[in-house]
């Protein structure tokens, strides 16, 4: 993406815009003269160079605007890269982090392993690890960590309501908005 972007916007090294800067303000100049020089009345001059002054300030607007954008977008593109590249990296330490301790660990260590790693990806005050009890058919929070990790603990859900019910529902991840975050992954 950085590649057609530079592409795009640069001419052999050099931006495009000061070279159409250039071409407009000697356009303008050379019109300015060709204008002073001519037999024409003072009025019909006049409002020549009024034409050239908007157009010689419209296009410098359009060319700081094109810039200001094309340079607004490269630092994007270079700032969505490099998050990305963040959070590909985090992913795989989670990934390594599970193949190197599946099954060295009790459950409740591999959730805190993982909840710590995913806090580091996308930060967060709390977390819990609901099982789900088809007997009973609901959810029970076996694992918390964070703030009030004590309160999330042995809280029982039905199947089919709340935020873990449709995630569990759907098999797709769920995003509550009316709260200031909460989101529930499916595994």
């Amino acid at each position: 993406m950085k590649a057609n972007l530079s592409s795009k916007y640069n001419v052999t090294g050099i931006g495009i815009f000061p070279i159409i800067f250039v071409a407009i303000s000697l356009a303008a100049i050379a019109a300015s003269f060709v204008l002073a020089n001519s037999v024409q009345d003072y009025g019909i001059k006049s409002r020549g160079f009024s034409a050239i002054i908007v157009v010689y300030l419209s296009v410098c607007f359009a060319v700081h605007f094109l810039s200001f954008r094309s340079l607004a977008d490269r630092s994007i593109a270079s700032f969505d890269q490099s998050a990305e590249d963040r959070i590909d990296e985090q992913l795989k330490g989670i990934e390594e982090a599970g193949e190197y301790f599946r099954g060295s660990l009790k459950s409740g260590d591999v959730f805190r392993l993982v909840s710590s790693r995913a806090n580091q990806l996308l930060p967060f005050t709390g977390s819990a690890l609901f099982v789900v009890d088809k007997a009973v058919r609901s959810f029970k929070s076996v694992h918390a960590q964070g703030e009030n990790a004590e309160k999330l603990t042995n809280i029982e859900t039905p199947l089919d309501a709340g935020l873990a019910g449709r995630c569990f529902e759907s098999r797709m991840v769920q995003i509550e908005r009316g709260v200031r975050a909460a989101k529930c992954l499916p595994l």
